[in-house]
């Protein structure tokens, strides 16, 4: 018998995108999959939608809530999953025709506890191609040390039932909550492999979450996330210590680099240095250059942020 895969949709004002997502799901080479839908609370017809498609396959469970978030939305895929392994994907995004059926006899032949895969972005009006998957070289690493690879976003890892039971995301928090849910989910690891090929397709449009980052709070976010994970490691051994404190300086260069086209603004100034200044203490890192950076930061970010600016123009030279 294949093992059970659960893949857990959020989904939320994704009416012109999630029957695509369905589709790429229905098309699976791979037969043994429980899809669950969780609506969050759409005001358009998404959730018909999905109910729709609920009647024709009885593999697919549709779950309604009140908008609670895309990370409220996880958790409850996480306590209702069954399967051996677990793959999020988002509405508005796809899999190749194969990733399942490749992902699962991959991580069952080298008893992997998580597979991690490419992903291709495309923008929305291109027509996403899912035929070119890239080479399948797979990389396994039984020291957190020696892994550095880390990919942002919850989507590109298939994880085991006996990891992605161990931890949830933080609710209320829209951005960086997935660097800090797949972050502790790769602590547990024993044997993770990192697979070359791509089988996720991201859809770059203007409703995305990421086009419409454009305000402060939101990337504020960010702090919660690096407050988080700073305290996971708490008891914590040095190997996962010392992986945790990479993903943290990860984070703090992604807060910063919000700034490159949003700069800080009156009072804001204020607020944005006191909001760093109360993680400063959390942050760790090996690399000398880092630290004087995040060292000029504490005395002002702007400082910070117009070295970033003359690094990136410099690059783009």
């Amino acid at each position: 018998m294949e093992n059970l895969v659960t893949i857990v949709v959020p989904v939320y004002q994704a009416e012109k995108y999630v029957g695509c997502c369905i589709e790429s799901i229905l098309a699976q080479d791979y037969n043994n999959w429980e899809l669950i839908l969780i609506n969050d609370g759409s005001t358009d017809s998404s959730g018909d939608l999905c109910d729709a498609y609920a009647i024709i396959d009885q593999r697919i469970n549709v779950y309604h809530q009140e908008n609670k978030g895309v990370s409220a939305a996880r958790n409850k895929g996480l306590r209702i999953a069954k399967g051996e392994y677990l793959i999020f994907v988002d509405a508005d995004d796809c899999l190749e025709r194969s990733a399942l059926d490749n992902l699962v006899n991959i991580a069952q032949t080298n008893k992997l506890s998580i597979l991690q895969f490419g992903i291709r972005s495309y923008q929305n009006e291109s027509k996403v191609k899912t035929t070119s998957k890239g080479s399948f070289k797979l990389t396994i690493y039984n020291d957190l040390s020696q892994y550095n690879s880390f990919q942002y976003g919850v989507w590109g890892y298939l994880l085991q039932r006996n990891i992605y039971t161990l931890e949830t995301f933080t609710e209320g928090v829209r951005y960086a909550e997935d660097i800090e849910f797949i972050t502790k989910c790769i602590t547990h690891s024993n044997r993770l492999g990192v697979l070359s090929a791509t089988f996720y397709y991201l859809r770059l449009h203007s409703q995305s979450a990421m086009a419409n980052l454009h305000s402060y709070q939101q990337v504020a976010d960010h702090l919660i996330a690096i407050r988080n994970l700073a305290e996971y490691t708490t008891n914590k051994n040095e190997e996962v210590i010392s992986f945790v404190n990479r993903q943290i300086t990860k984070l703090v260069k992604s807060y910063f680099s919000f700034f490159i086209n949003n700069k800080p603004q009156g009072q804001e100034v204020s607020q944005i240095n006191n909001d760093y200044r109360s993680i400063y203490p959390l942050i760790s890192t090996q690399s000398i250059k880092d630290r004087i950076g995040f060292m000029m930061a504490y005395l002002d970010v702007r400082i910070y942020v117009a070295l970033l600016k003359l690094y990136v123009s410099q690059s783009s030279h």
